[in-house]
């Protein structure tokens, strides 16, 4: 589900969250915000992310939530929108560990990152690019933005129709609530950088795969 970093993969081999009625396999990635357990939940594939320390803090800070509240209601939001159904991860529960810390549960995306499909493909297929770009465009009309759109964090999936973008990852708090330094919280606030900037700045990205072709 999630692809591991250079430094975040010395930490993938950390004990997996008991729960009493997940079953839970091995790490399959590790990034800054969490690390991605394999599980079947109810008879499903699944993925269970166990959150950062850093994460749940700011959470706390910047959301007065837990992170895996604050994952699950995102993913709840763009997972019901009908538009928005087809291209994401099907949010399944919030549960408690052992140990009190409270995990998400998700749908296993068995699927390349956009970065590997173009990678093997050769090139950027322009129906994938243009898929994102509405997705990014309807998720900016109900209020939604930084779905991490970098190509390491979003799937590739074919329904039989052609090749569409799969998004998972929904623990990424807006730079708009949480801005790093207050000249980019200046520019939010006077609408000189729109909600949806670091979305299309990560999907223009893309382009730096492989050229787009039909």
């Amino acid at each position: 589900m999630m692809e591991s970093s250079p430094q975040a993969s010395k930490q993938i081999k950390t004990q997996a969250p008991v729960l009493s009625n997940v079953a839970v396999g091995d790490c399959v990635g590790c990034g800054r915000r969490a690390r991605v357990y394999e599980a079947r939940y109810l008879g499903r594939r699944a993925v269970v992310k166990v959150y950062s320390e850093s994460q749940k803090m700011r959470c706390k800070k910047y959301l007065d939530q837990s992170a895996a509240e604050f994952e699950y209601a995102r993913n709840t939001q763009f997972y019901e929108n009908e538009n928005l159904r087809p291209y994401s991860a099907e949010p399944l529960d919030k549960l408690t560990t052992a140990d009190g810390d409270e995990v998400f549960v998700q749908e296993y995306i068995d699927a390349p990152s956009v970065a590997k499909f173009v990678g093997d493909l050769g090139y950027l297929p322009t129906q994938l690019f243009e898929t994102a770009r509405a997705v990014i465009e309807e998720s900016e009309r109900i209020g939604m933005d930084d779905l991490d759109t970098p190509a390491n964090n979003v799937k590739v999936v074919d329904d039989g129709h052609g090749v569409k973008p799969v998004f998972f990852d929904f623990n990424l708090i807006p730079q708009r609530i949480a801005p790093p330094n207050p000249i980019v919280a200046l520019l939010y606030r006077t609408g000189v950088r729109k909600p949806a900037h670091r979305d299309y700045r990560g999907l223009t990205r893309w382009l730096k795969l492989g050229l787009l072709r039909p």
